[in-house]
């Protein structure tokens, strides 16, 4: 019987300040065979890691691209401020979950255009056309988004779905992501991804496993996303998100 259906893997917060890590997630994704990647980049983790600045992080980076990796725009600094909040859900998925990093959540079209273009300056200093983007914590305000589509990104991705802009398609998808600390809340969210991934999104076109490199940090939860990603292989094509995009056109 053939694989039906897609799903992607994208790697979280790729900035200069988590070398080890995402190598390492690289590395062990490599084991389960040839997986085509989302890497979500960060152009100034912090405002204190400018890729920029880091000849050997940008080699990895082009490396990764030139097998067949995407390189997608992951915010400017991946640091919230303070403003309205799009959503009570939202605000406390920022504050509690996201730990404050949900940077393009409280943006105004000006704020957001000013960092989507300090992004870009960075981004084609070091070669890289990106086109899709991805908030830090899948969070950004409508004002945000308008300036999105502006600056002629071809796609994004919420926590609950994948929005292609060149076909103005929604395809509902809720990202699966991991909990690496307490243990408590590692347990919960592994019982929910592999609901997800056996009930709610079975039949869904396309399903999406977010890593980050905290996930390594701590065995259990990435052995456990690991296995996850062996077993949708099995079951299902591995694209990038731009890959995906393409399909709807």
């Amino acid at each position: 019987m053939g694989r039906k259906g897609y799903f992607t893997v994208s790697i979280h917060d790729a900035s200069p300040a988590f070398s080890s890590e995402l190598r390492e997630i690289v590395g062990e994704l490599d084991s389960c065979g040839t997986i085509p990647k989302s890497i979500l980049t960060v152009p100034n983790y912090r405002e204190q890691y400018d890729i920029l600045k880091d000849q050997k992080f940008l080699s990895w980076l082009h490396s990764l691209r030139e097998r067949g990796d995407e390189i997608v725009h992951h915010g400017y600094s991946h640091l919230a401020g303070e403003g309205k909040h799009t959503s009570f859900y939202n605000y406390l998925y920022d504050r509690f979950f996201a730990k404050g990093s949900g940077e393009f959540q409280y943006l105004s079209y000006r704020e957001a255009e000013n960092r989507i273009s300090l992004s870009k300056e960075i981004f084609h200093g070091v070669g890289i056309d990106c086109q899709g983007f991805v908030a830090p914590a899948w969070l950004m305000s409508r004002e945000a988004e308008r300036a999105l589509v502006a600056g002629g990104y071809r796609y994004t991705a919420f926590v609950e779905l994948f929005r292609d802009y060149g076909t103005g398609t929604d395809v509902k998808s809720e990202v699966v992501r991991f909990a690496s600390r307490p243990q408590l809340r590692d347990y919960l969210y592994r019982l929910y991804d592999s609901y997800l991934i056996k009930i709610k999104e079975k039949r869904g076109e396309l399903i999406r496993v977010a890593l980050h490199p905290s996930d390594v940090r701590f065995g259990k939860p990435f052995q456990f996303a690991l296995r996850l990603i062996g077993q949708l292989k099995k079951e299902r094509i591995p694209v990038t998100y731009l890959d995906f995009a393409r399909t709807l056109a």
